[in-house]
Order: structure tokens, then C-alpha cells, then sequence
């Protein structure tokens, strides 16, 4: 039991306060006597089971910057620093099992709800696991769905059985649908007839008709282009007429046989061997020329010759002139010779030129008719290959068969492939029919399994239940049964007080109750502590068999310590196990 209690700003209380093993705390609203009870329990749990496990939780508590709780010397405190609280616990601080129960909350659960809070707050001995549970559920049903197992028992059967009806309305639903669908595609299979698969080879034989048809049209459709264009081309072919290029032959024989024979290149040769001798002969005439006009130039006003020294004379220098002119006369007399023979020699050349030019258009164009002669008789025949090519193609008339014959047979091929989708719709219906029953069978059997398997666990959950509740319901009704006259029993998964619910209670029956399970729950656990609020709901007959049950409790040793708050507290309190008021 806890002897000293010492608060700081515990919900605006501060103070030291000894307890003895019956205390109530006393005293009017606002005053903090609550605070008392959420000290010992920080001093218990280290936080505050409807706050929080979080140091910022447990401190709203506070009403400063630090918050202490010390509890026979040992030390709980929490401090803000930096909008961050810092908890400090005691040195190898180990927190007691959490059964303190919320009196409102409890009674506003759903029985199963209720059953499950104070099962869970039970005692149960470490040989009773889900191991085995487990173990039995995968053999009878191997799909069922485990969840995250938790580390308290009814817990997990709580969770294996919410997973189990899930999984269960899951299966239902989807055997409901294959049900359907088996019967929907039973219906739809009546309404479609078999065929054989020699449907298929029709269906080929008919799509290579059409398929030939549709090409002859499109053939069809083309051939008035086709036709004008073979037209175009046969038109514009140009074929020589054999008769007409034998008379150009004759003409272009005997106009280039009428040409000059001379050849340029002998003319050239020929007045080249008879000018050279007058070209060089009229070279002579001019050095001749030059020689006397030098010879004029060194005498010319001088007396004695400048290059032997005899005497120079009139007649000398008359003769030198008379010499050029003589020279002159020649050399003009020989210039306009060769000045006629190149002109005749030029003129015979551009004849001899001229007629060489023409012989050679002659020669190319007797070859080109000598290649069109040889081609008359293959641009006949392949003229006449591309009149043939016309004459094969349809005629417009043929369009119109070809039209119906396409529509005929689309038409057949319509009906052909309708009763093809029917017979391959009734070949997937079949299967589909097949699949539905297959499921509907796999989801017969998965439903009786996991029917099977929330069986088994329900029969645990009850195994369970029973053995907890044996202890559980003795301790409690050694305070419910002196006090109310009536028992505490576990019924189909309810808490029952003699034959009402727990619900049609009166407030100070159910704190009563409430009592009867906080201290059957503490009694399991170390330290044997209860705690209580509200007291004052219960009626002063009812609390006063209720102290004495409680001081006898504590005498043997079935709970160490109990503190309560309750606004009026009875006259005397027992003394033998030893008690004490609080006021505040």
C-alpha cells in the first residue's frame, strides 16, 4: 500500500497527505479531490488511463511549468521546456496492470463491449494461449483470415472472431453471386442453339466467295479508268510507215552521193605544200627590204660609209631606193597571190566542211530509220497487247452482277457468323456454367469450414470466459451479494446482478457493481490497490455494508489498500484494518 503521498500542481492541488489502507477523500466541488486519485494513479501506472500513455497527455494535468508526484519517496514528475514535456519515472520503475474501468463508460458499452473490458482487465494463467486455437481453425478451415494476434487472449479471440465473420459474410456474398450466375447462364443456354463445327467451314467457304467477288468489283470499278488510260497510251504510240522511210532512204542516198568528195584535210595539206614556198619566198623579199632600208638609214647624211670608210654617193643612195621600190612592188605583187590562193583554198574547204557535215546528218538519219524499220513489228504487237488488255477487261453490265452477288452473299455471311457467335456465346456460357458450379461447390465447403472454425472458437471463447469468471464472480460477490442481496453472474455473454441486466440498475446499485469488479480485478494483480470516485452516488446503507466488506477484504489480505472520494462520507469509518478522511 502507499503510506505518504506528496502532490505539485496536481490540478491546482499541492500538498503531502498520509494514507491508510481505508482513506476517503472529502470535500466540496473544485476543491481536488480528484487530483488525489490521478497522483496515485501516475504513482501506479505512470500515466493516467483516460488521458493517455503520452508525457503531453499527462500533462494537462498540470496547473504550471512542472508537475511532481512522489509516492513513499519515489519520484513521478513531468516539466515543460520549449513546448515539449520531459517525464522523468523512478529508476527501474515497473508500471502495475491497468484495471482501473471508466464507471460511465462501462455501462454505456454493448454487452459484448462490456464483457470484452472487464475480461481483459483479468487475470488468466500463462497456459491458456490461442496456440493451439490456431493450430485447430488452419486444419478445419486453411483459408481463414488471422489477424494480428494481440497479447492478451480474449483479445485475440475477440479479433479471430471479428476476422471469422467478416471472411464469413465475404463467402456468402460470393457463393450468393455464383449461385447467380450459375442459374443466370443455365437461363441464357436455353436460349441458344447448337451448332455443329462444320459451321466453321462454311463460314470459310462463303467469306473466300465474297472475298473473290468484292475483288472482281473493285476490278470492275476500275476498268473505265483503266480502259482510258490503256486508250491513252495505245494512241500515243507512234509507229513509222515502212513504205514512206524507203523513199526518204532513196532521197538521203542520193542527195549525200551527190556531195562534193573533197576532203578538208586533203585541201588543207594541198594549200598548205603550194603557199609555204610563196610565204617564204615573200619572207626574203621583206628581209631583202629591211636590209636595203638599214643600209639607206646608215648612209643617209653622211659622206663616207660608216662601216668600210670609202666614199658614199649620190647614185649609191639612188640605187638603195630604187632597190626598195623595186622590193615593194614585188613583195605587193606576191602578197595579193597568196591573198587569192588562201581565199580560194578557204572557200574550197568550208565547201569540202559543209558537205562533210551534211554527209554525217545524212549517215545518222538513215541510221535512225534503220532502227525504226527494225521496230515497225515490235510497237505492232505491243499496241496490239494493250488493245488485247482493253478487250479483257469487264464490261460495265458486269458491275451490276458482281453487286448483287456481294450483297447475297454478305448476307449469308451474316447469318452464318450470327449462329456462330450463338454457338461460341453457348461454348462460354457452358464453360462459365462449369466455373460458377466449381466455385459455388469451393465456397459450399469454405463457408462450412469457417462456420466450423467460429465454432470452435466461440466454444474457447466460452471455455475461457467460464474460467476467468469463476474467480472473477467469487471475489466480486463478496462485496455485491452483502451489499444488493443479489448475485454478480456471467449469462450468454452478459453481466446479470440476480435476474435484471446490468443496465436496469439504479446508480448506486451500479456503483455497487462497479466496486464488486474493481476490487475482484485488483485482488489479481500487485499492488492490490482500488480506487473509486462518486461515492457519494451510493446510499448511506448500501455504503456502510460496503466499508465493512471492504475492511474485512483488507484484513484478509485479498486487497492491501482502498481510496475513494466521496463528497459525504459516513460518520465513522471501520478501525480495525485502520482508516482515515482527507478533507479538502
Amino acid at each position: 500500500m502507499i503510506k505518504t503521498l506528496q502532490l505539485l500542481n496536481v490540478k491546482g492541488l499541492t500538498g503531502q497527505f498520509e494514507l491508510a489502507p481505508i482513506t476517503v477523500v472529502t470535500g466540496s466541488n473544485s476543491v481536488g479531490k480528484t487530483a488525489i486519485l490521478n497522483a496515485v494513479t501516475l504513482a501506479l501506472l505512470g500515466y493516467v488511463p483516460g488521458i493517455g500513455k503520452q508525457a503531453n497527455s499527462t500533462f494537462t494535468l498540470a496547473s504550471g511549468t512542472r508537475m511532481a508526484v512522489q509516492a513513499d519517496g519515489r519520484m513521478f514528475q513531468w516539466e515543460q521546456k520549449r513546448l515539449k514535456v520531459q517525464a522523468t519515472l523512478p529508476e527501474g520503475f515497473v508500471p502495475a496492470p491497468e484495471t482501473m474501468l471508466d464507471t460511465a463508460g462501462l455501462f454505456s458499452l454493448t454487452k459484448e463491449q462490456r464483457t470484452l473490458a472487464i475480461m481483459r482487465a483479468c487475470h488468466l494463467p500463462d497456459s491458456m494461449g490461442t496456440v493451439s486455437l490456431v493450430e485447430q481453425c488452419r486444419v478445419i478451415c486453411p483459408s481463414f483470415p488471422f489477424p494480428a494476434m494481440p497479447d492478451n487472449v480474449l483479445e485475440s479471440i475477440e479479433a479471430m472472431t471479428k476476422a471469422g465473420k467478416a471472411f464469413q459474410t465475404v463467402v456468402k456474398d460470393r457463393l450468393g453471386e455464383y449461385e447467380a450466375a450459375a442459374a443466370r447462364h443455365a437461363d441464357e443456354m436455353a436460349a441458344i442453339p447448337n451448332e455443329p463445327k462444320s459451321l466453321e467451314l462454311s463460314i470459310g467457304e462463303t467469306s473466300e466467295k465474297l472475298g473473290g467477288a468484292k475483288q472482281k468489283l473493285r476490278h470492275c470499278l476500275n476498268a473505265d479508268g483503266e480502259r482510258a488510260k490503256a486508250m491513252e497510251k495505245a494512241g500515243a504510240m507512234f509507229i513509222p510507215d515502212a513504205a514512206t522511210l524507203a523513199v526518204e532512204v532513196t532521197q538521203l542516198t542520193a542527195e549525200r552521193d551527190s556531195l562534193p568528195k573533197e576532203d578538208s584535210a586533203v585541201l588543207s595539206k594541198e594549200f598548205d605544200a603550194k603557199i609555204k614556198p610563196m610565204r617564204e619566198k615573200l619572207g626574203g623579199i621583206r628581209a631583202t627590204y629591211k636590209a636595203a632600208s638599214d643600209r639607206s638609214k646608215e648612209i643617209a647624211g653622211h659622206s663616207d660609209c660608216p662601216l668600210c670608210g670609202h666614199a658614199v654617193t649620190e647614185q649609191d643612195r639612188q640605187k638603195l631606193v630604187s632597190q626598195m621600190e623595186a622590193l615593194t612592188e614585188s613583195g605587193k605583187g606576191l602578197g595579193a597571190e597568196i591573198r587569192s590562193i588562201e581565199d580560194e583554198s578557204g572557200a574550197k574547204r568550208v565547201a569540202a566542211s559543209e558537205a562533210e557535215a551534211k554527209r554525217n546528218q545524212i549517215e545518222k538519219r538513215l541510221g535512225v530509220i534503220d532502227v525504226q524499220s527494225k521496230s515497225i513489228s515490235t510497237l505492232v504487237a505491243a499496241r496490239e497487247a494493250i488493245l488485247e488488255s482493253v478487250r479483257s477487261l469487264p464490261l460495265p453490265e458486269e458491275k451490276v452482277a458482281l453487286e448483287a452477288d456481294i450483297v447475297s452473299l454478305e448476307a449469308q455471311m451474316g447469318s452464318l457468323q450470327a449462329r456462330q457467335r450463338h454457338w461460341q456465346a453457348a461454348q462460354a456460357l457452358q464453360n462459365s456454367a462449369d466455373l460458377a458450379v466449381k466455385h459455388r461447390k469451393e465456397y459450399e465447403s469454405k463457408l462450412a469450414s469457417v462456420k466450423l472454425a467460429l465454432g470452435l472458437i466461440s466454444d474457447f471463447r466460452g471455455e475461457v470466459l467460464g474460467m476467468v469468471a469463476a474467480s472473477l464472480l467469487n471475489t466480486a460477490n463478496r462485496v455485491i451479494e452483502p451489499c444488493l442481496g443479489m448475485k454478480l453472474s456471467l449469462e450468454e455473454g452478459d453481466f446479470r446482478v440476480g435476474n435484471a441486466s446490468m443496465l436496469t440498475l439504479s446508480g448506486s446499485e451500479r456503483m455497487v457493481v462497479f466496486a464488486g469488479l474493481q476490487i475482484a480485478l485488483s485482488a489479481a494483480h500487485t499492488p492490490k490497490i482500488v480506487l473509486m470516485d462518486e461515492l457519494g452516488v451510493i446510499d448511506p446503507t448500501r455504503k456502510e455494508l460496503l466499508f465493512k466488506v471492504l475492511e474485512q477484504l483488507i484484513l484478509d489480505k485479498t486487497i492491501s489498500q482502498f481510496i475513494g472520494v466521496d463528497i459525504h462520507p459516513l460518520p465513522t469509518l471501520p478501525t480495525v484494518a485502520g482508516s482515515k478522511v482527507i478533507k479538502l
